[in-house]
């Protein structure tokens, strides 16, 4: 039988110490390239409403599907979020034929995953009658360096047939497919998908340990994650500079669960000395607004999906406020 240790608390600190400390010597040059990929990296709306067949509501369907899949899948949180924004810069580039939505969605999934991280599911698809022929780590689907739980969750990337067969026999698509639809995204967004993610503006290192001693920064990450994957169901927010929606995002955490500066839990953007990004009143107010109703028309099967405490206290708090 195979267990895993506890990481050590101790050393996790240190190593972010030495991370920080390299960090802050190139931090200027970081910000200011990532603010130029996120301004570069951006959906066009205006492009996006020419899409002769794909409606917003078939959009938010595609999403719904995207999110179950990738709870099957356990996929790492903000995948999903970096799969919506490929799938929606390639909808601004190319015209999507209903009968390959779900094909190219899931493909844009895929490829998040190998840009950013895959999944830690712990038995593969396609052995779960063979479990009693687990021989080594891998085969539970760790990965190396599965000795230890912690820091962070581990993952490995979705295979092919596991993408196949979630897709459903209806839709008849095959490995090849994906591989040739991963090759015509790629080309049609010029490679270009070294773009930060917006968890790298609102979360912190210590959100997204796992082990038990930081538990209350992991609720608050479960809100952030929580308000992120909401805010794709807003085609509004569909070219919304990440940086910006990064802002009003936090702004409205700390509006609804009353945190001030000071605070330990108050909310900030990461770099934000260095970003130096000013929101227009009026642009802010139509961002915040639409995040709100993103919230208050959530999905029953988000609420069941983010179900602890911090997410349905956020939930509860925009309902009696707005």
């Amino acid at each position: 039988q195979f267990t895993q240790k506890d990481y050590s608390s101790h050393l996790y600190e240190a190593e972010l110490a030495v991370h920080q400390q390299s960090f802050e010597e190139y931090e200027d040059d970081i910000f200011k390239s990532m603010v130029q990929l996120t301004n570069s990296n951006r959906p066009d709306l205006d492009l996006y409403k020419q899409q002769p067949y794909l409606t917003f509501a078939i959009r938010s369907k595609l999403i719904d599907f995207l999110l179950k899949m990738s709870v099957r899948l356990k996929i790492l949180p903000f995948v999903f979020f970096r799969a919506v924004r490929i799938f929606d810069r390639y909808c601004s580039k190319r015209i999507v034929l209903l009968d390959q939505a779900q094909l190219i969605i899931t493909t844009c999934l895929w490829i998040a995953s190998k840009v950013q991280g895959g999944n830690n599911h712990f038995v593969n698809l396609n052995n779960l009658e063979k479990i009693t022929c687990i021989k080594t780590i891998n085969d539970l689907g760790y990965g190396s360096g599965g000795k230890y739980l912690g820091p962070t969750e581990r993952f490995r990337l979705p295979k092919l047939h596991e993408l196949v067969k979630l897709c459903g026999a209806k839709c008849k698509y095959d490995q090849g497919m994906f591989k040739q639809m991963e090759i015509h995204i790629l080309s049609s967004l010029d490679w270009s998908l070294n773009d930060p993610g917006i968890e790298e503006f609102i979360t912190t290192s210590r959100e997204f340990c796992i082990m038990s001693a930081y538990s209350a920064d992991n609720e608050m990450f479960k809100v952030k994650e929580f308000l992120c994957y909401l805010s794709l169901y807003a085609p509004e927010l569909i070219d919304i500079n990440i940086i910006e929606l990064s802002q009003v995002m936090l702004a409205l955490i700390n509006e609804a669960l009353g945190f001030y500066p000071g605070d330990r839990l108050f909310q900030k953007v990461i770099g934000e000395e260095a970003i130096h990004t000013e929101i227009e009143p009026h642009r802010y107010r139509a961002i915040k607004t639409n995040l709100i109703k993103a919230v208050m028309g959530a999905t029953d099967y988000s609420l069941r999906l983010f179900n602890s405490r911090g997410p349905q206290f956020f939930y509860n708090q925009i309902n009696a406020l707005y």
